[in-house]
């Protein structure tokens, strides 16, 4: 259960977007629009969990997998043939979401919590 209370004014869609959901089950239309970054991002907003309900899915998120939620992937990481693309896309897709995790995200992370811009270099 996440509180949104606040959030609305930093969505892109505002508050109107999230209004229709507000103390009800928005999994559905969530999921249909975000990758799992966007739970792991904003887990301070988490507030409690529907007794009774899942496992968390950010708890078994692994940021090498491919996504599953349409248009966010290239169409043949998604199970589509294409004769542009072959297996090993999928192992350099892996080697940039790793190499993204490990080094990219701390950083990015860090100035975010800041709330400060990186510096620009020359």
């Amino acid at each position: 259960v996440y509180n949104l209370s606040k959030f609305g004014k930093f969505h892109p869609g505002g508050h109107s977007v999230l209004r229709p959901y507000a103390g009800k089950d928005a999994s559905e239309a969530f999921w249909g629009l975000h990758r799992i970054e966007v739970l792991t991002k904003y887990q301070n907003l988490k507030i409690g969990r529907v007794k009774g309900g899942k496992t968390s899915i950010v708890a078994t998120y692994d940021p090498t997998d491919v996504c599953k939620v349409p248009y966010t992937e290239i169409s043949y990481f998604q199970g589509f043939r294409s004769p542009y693309w072959d297996d090993s896309m999928l192992a350099v897709r892996k080697y940039v979401a790793e190499f993204r995790e490990k080094e990219l995200r701390p950083i990015c992370e860090m100035y975010e919590k800041d709330g400060k811009y990186p510096p620009v270099e020359p």
